[in-house]
């Protein structure tokens, strides 16, 4: 893979971001204002995005990781992930959290193969339903 650049997103990245995930402005400024997004980019294209939340307003939580089709399998979802957690260990947190749909079995494929340990389940919590495994992994 070419060369990964990976930082914190700016006002130029909204237009990637929000057309990939549902997100209002306003949210996103919000996310934007705490720095709690990262973006991809190879070659100076953005190619994905990772967005976090503190559970509690202490406890990081992975909340969405995105990258674009062609883009996947190549190592990026695994540097962004790397990247948020050394930006988390340098500001001393020991543990992320994350989930995906209960349905989404290449997701927790993905968070299995990345170290993750699966850690409870809530069930008909998404709008349609579906229950959501959560995952914890030690920094």
């Amino acid at each position: 893979m070419q060369n990964i650049n990976i930082d914190f997103a700016t006002k130029q990245d909204e237009l990637f971001i929000r057309k990939n995930v549902e997100l209002t402005s306003e949210f996103f400024n919000k996310k934007l204002k705490y720095n709690e997004i990262f973006v991809a980019k190879v070659e100076d294209k953005q190619v994905g995005f990772l967005i976090f939340d503190y559970l509690w307003s202490e406890v990081p939580f992975m909340a969405s990781i995105w990258i674009y089709p062609n883009f996947r399998k190549k190592g990026i979802g695994k540097s962004m992930l790397n990247y948020f957690e050394q930006y988390l260990s340098d500001n001393n947190y020991s543990m992320l959290f994350s989930s995906s749909m209960e349905n989404a079995k290449e997701a927790q494929a993905w968070h299995k193969h990345m170290c993750f340990k699966e850690c409870g389940f809530i069930s008909e919590i998404n709008d349609d339903n579906t229950g959501e495994v959560f995952f914890r992994k030690s920094l």
